[in-house]
């Protein structure tokens, strides 16, 4: 029995082949296309719930571009999110995706002289440049250079004090020179980037424009808030040139509270529009995808997870109610964990799961302990009606004939105590409690309570 569920295995030419779980290549290709005829600077968001499963489709999507002639860099961001300093962790992902030559050397100088400008009284960028494994030793020389210009150059070293005094009221010029260098630098590099990944292409797509290097931010909405937002600002003020597109990959809700938090605004989504030029959302529709995104996702977890496939039932219960209260796919692995736990100890086998009816309440109280705690801490007490579960889980919903919704309801008034027990009827809480019912839930609560996932 595994925990968690392999990753999918995704090489970087890949693409979708083998692994669109989720019918997502359709949209993927659309969106490459767009992406594709893009001109100018662009920043776009691709946008998703947390556990929607954004981060498999980005790197699906990246080796697709990839295959078809583009340029991409995948960033990320809150593996990068250990220090405070964004432009070096975008400029380092440039930098090591460039073929060797003198673009890759002019950037790397311009960036350690950027670096020193914005941020004097520090390393910052130029020197982590240096210090980053990512030159070799004619490189090194050449970087180390220009870092020392620019350190003596903003601190005024070897200069009298009216010299030091005049450079630094002339500082704002000197930053504004060192970033339209960097500029032009950034423009050189990636049109090398560009034009090496297109003479690699296996299924170049012709384009009467050049098309951009797609920049790939993952994880944004997870990383620290002054980090997110300094991305944000490094991507508008420094990195915005022609013929590159940013793709952050984000859940733009969580993102506008980080906006709202920081900056006490109130209209988060307006402040991001500043930043962001377009969102396209991750579809996760039957209609747009042509497929039960949790019914593949949950087909693929029992079969890796190795649980109890040879339970009847338990499979189609797991989707009944995941599609009734609109799991993630994360939440779902929660929700899988608990039944292999429950599995596992054997808990389960007091309930005789021998069809999907049968195997609805353990699946159900599952689906509780991951998804909703305060109602799973009423049922440990016996405070959680029938009544209550049901409306929780939409049984009334279900996309099942009447006679089974009815067949469901008295099953949850076996497993569950009714509404006026827990509102107080002593004599219907003792008639309930006295089934065999009640302790196999006790027990179920019991595994859950030592090995669940919340």
């Amino acid at each position: 029995m595994r925990l968690v569920p392999p990753p999918l295995e995704i090489g970087e030419r890949d693409g979708f082949t083998g692994t669109d779980l989720f019918g997502y290549e359709p949209f993927g290709t659309d969106l490459a296309r767009l992406v594709e005829s893009l001109e100018g600077p662009s920043v776009i968001a691709l946008d998703g719930g947390w556990g929607s499963g954004k981060t498999v489709f980005a790197r699906q999507w990246a080796g697709l571009l990839r295959k078809r002639g583009s340029a991409v860099i995948y960033l990320d961001a809150f593996a990068a999110d250990t220090g405070d300093d964004p432009l070096f962790d975008i400029a380092s992902q440039l930098f090591a995706a460039a073929p060797d030559g003198a673009a890759r050397i002019k950037f790397a100088g311009a960036a350690a002289v950027l670096g020193q400008r914005l941020m004097p009284l520090v390393a910052g960028t130029g020197l982590r440049l240096m210090t980053a494994g990512l030159f070799g030793q004619d490189e090194l020389i050449q970087v180390a250079s220009a870092f020392a210009d620019a350190k003596k150059a903003a601190t005024g070293e070897g200069q009298d004090v009216s010299e030091v005094f005049r450079r630094r009221v002339e500082g704002a010029k000197d930053r504004a020179d060192a970033l339209c260098d960097f500029r032009k630098s950034l423009t050189e590099l990636a049109g090398s980037i560009r034009e090496g990944a297109l003479s690699s292409a296996e299924d170049s797509v012709e384009s009467p424009e050049p098309r951009p290097l797609v920049v790939i931010v993952d994880e944004l909405d997870r990383c620290k808030p002054t980090y997110a937002l300094s991305v944000l600002e490094n991507l508008k003020h420094v990195f915005s040139i022609e013929n590159i597109c940013f793709v952050l990959v984000t859940n733009q809700e969580q993102l506008g509270r980080v906006v709202g938090r920081e900056y006490g605004v109130s209209h988060e989504r307006e402040y991001l529009d500043k930043f962001i030029q377009a969102t396209f959302r991750l579809p996760t529709d039957v209609a747009l995808t042509g497929h039960s995104v949790r019914k593949t996702y949950i087909d693929r977890m029992f079969q890796e997870m190795a649980t109890p496939r040879h339970l009847p039932g338990i499979t189609e219960s797991t989707v009944t109610i995941s599609d009734a209260v609109g799991l993630s796919l994360r939440a779902i692995e929660k929700v899988i964990t608990n039944v292999a736990m429950c599995t596992g100890t054997h808990v389960m086998s007091g309930f005789g799961i021998t069809s999907a009816y049968s195997a609805i309440i353990p699946v159900s109280i599952c689906v509780l302990k991951a998804k909703a705690p305060d109602h799973y801490a009423r049922l440990r007490t016996s405070d959680l009606s029938a009544e209550t579960v049901m409306e929780y889980l939409s049984v009334a919903q279900w996309p099942i004939r009447q006679e089974k919704v009815n067949e469901y309801s008295e099953m949850f008034l076996k497993y569950f105590p009714p509404q006026d027990a827990v509102d107080g009827n002593i004599e219907a809480m003792r008639g309930w409690r006295s089934g065999f019912a009640y302790e196999e839930v006790r027990n179920l609560c019991r595994c859950l309570d030592r090995f669940g996932q919340n």
